[in-house]
């Protein structure tokens, strides 16, 4: 539970104005997630920007993890926004950090 900082990097090389979210999740082991699909989780966290073209984002973010555990997947999936369905559609981009997380002892 307690808070931690990471720098959340987004950069636009689309060649237009680009919305984009960034949706952080939790997983595990057995969690899948590739170019095709995004982690079945429900986001703890949303970042969103928007971006003109070759425009980055670089910003700490201040995140905590609920529960102790093992081998915690920490997930960040990029969304953009699609003008044609009115949607956020997953890109296909995600990174990850695997963690121990330890309870605070009292």
């Amino acid at each position: 539970g307690r808070n931690f900082t990471l720098y959340l990097y987004v950069g636009n090389h689309e060649g237009h104005l680009e919305y984009y979210n960034v949706l952080v999740k939790l997983g595990d082991r057995n969690s899948t997630i590739n170019e095709n699909v995004s982690l079945y989780s429900t986001p703890i966290y949303t970042f969103s920007m928007m971006l003109v073209n070759n425009q980055t984002y670089l910003q700490p973010i201040t995140l905590s993890i609920p529960h102790p555990g093992t081998n915690i997947r920490l997930v960040f999936e990029l969304w953009a926004f699609n003008a044609s369905t009115d949607t956020f559609t997953y890109t296909g981009i995600y990174n990850q950090l695997w963690l121990n997380v330890t309870s605070a002892s009292r």
